[in-house]
C-alpha cells in the first residue's frame, strides 16, 4: 500500500474541489507522465484509486485510442499556450475598474457563461448539458471573492459591464485566467484595453511578463491575442480519461 500511495504521489493528485462539485472522484495526471511512463501501467494506477475521471495535459499528441481496458481517452481540447513581454506604456482606460463587490453581477455572470461555451466542460458529451454553467457560475463567484482570481477587472459602458478580465498572480509568471467581452460590443478595442489594465497592474506589481492561453479553434480570440503583441509558446493537448462503466 506505501508503494501505491507513493506512485499516486509521483503520477497523479486527487483534484477534492472537482470531485466534490461532479460528484465523481477525479483525478490530475502529471503533465507529460506518458513520456515516461507506460499507458496501460496508469490506467492500472487509475482504477486501483478507484478514479471516475483524470485531466491530462500533454505537449505530445496521443494517437487517439477511444476504448481501453479501464478508460476511454478522449482529446478535449487543443490550447495555445501564450507569453508576452509587459508593456511599459499599457494603462488603464477610465471605462476599466477593478469588481470590487462581494457577489458577480448578472452582466458579469453572463460574461462569464459566454467564456466557458467553447471550454471542455461544455463540449466533452459525458459532462451533462449544463454542468459548465454551473462550473462557470462557481467559478466567477469564486473569482470575485478572491479565491480563484487575484484582480477582475471590468469594462462599462453607462453602468453596464461589457467586458472584463480576470487575473491570477499566484505563479512565476501572472496569467489571464478568462477574458470575454459581450457580442454586442465586439469591435470596439474592449479586449485590447482589458489587457493593457491588465499588463499595468502586472507591472506595478513587479512582473516583467504576462501568460495566457485559448484555444487553438477559437479564432476570434487567437486574433486579439496575436493583434495585442502576445507570442505562442507552445500547444497543449488535453484529454479527459473517463472510467468506463462495464469496468464499475
Amino acid at each position: 500500500m506505501g508503494e501505491f500511495k507513493k506512485l499516486v504521489a509521483e503520477d497523479f493528485q486527487i483534484l477534492d474541489r472537482d470531485s466534490k462539485f461532479f460528484d465523481l472522484r477525479v483525478a490530475q495526471l502529471k503533465r507529460n507522465i506518458l513520456e515516461v511512463k507506460s499507458l496501460n501501467e496508469i490506467l492500472a494506477s487509475l482504477k486501483e484509486a478507484e478514479v471516475d475521471l483524470a485531466y491530462y495535459m500533454t505537449d505530445e499528441f496521443l494517437k487517439e485510442i477511444q476504448i481501453q481496458k479501464f478508460y476511454q481517452i478522449k482529446l478535449v481540447e487543443k490550447r495555445i499556450l501564450l507569453t508576452k513581454d509587459l508593456s511599459l506604456d499599457s494603462k488603464i482606460h477610465p471605462n476599466i475598474s477593478e469588481y470590487n463587490e462581494s457577489e458577480p453581477s448578472s452582466d458579469l455572470l453572463e460574461l462569464a457563461l459566454m467564456a466557458g461555451q467553447q471550454t471542455r466542460f461544455n463540449t466533452d458529451p459525458n459532462f451533462s448539458p449544463d454542468l459548465y454553467k454551473k462550473l462557470f457560475s462557481r467559478w466567477i463567484e469564486k473569482s470575485v471573492s478572491g479565491e480563484m482570481a487575484s484582480h477582475v477587472l471590468v469594462y462599462k459602458i453607462e453602468e453596464r459591464i461589457v467586458g472584463f478580465v480576470s487575473l491570477r498572480t499566484d505563479r512565476e509568471k501572472p496569467h489571464v485566467v478568462l477574458l470575454a467581452v459581450h457580442p454586442d460590443f465586439e469591435g470596439r478595442g474592449i479586449a485590447f484595453m482589458l489587457l493593457s489594465a491588465a499588463e499595468r497592474i502586472f507591472l506595478d506589481l513587479g512582473f516583467t511578463e504576462i501568460s495566457g492561453a485559448t484555444l487553438l479553434n477559437n479564432k476570434k480570440a487567437l486574433s486579439v491575442y496575436k493583434r495585442h503583441g502576445s507570442q505562442r509558446e507552445k500547444i497543449e493537448y488535453v484529454y479527459h480519461f473517463w472510467k468506463n462503466k462495464i469496468d464499475e
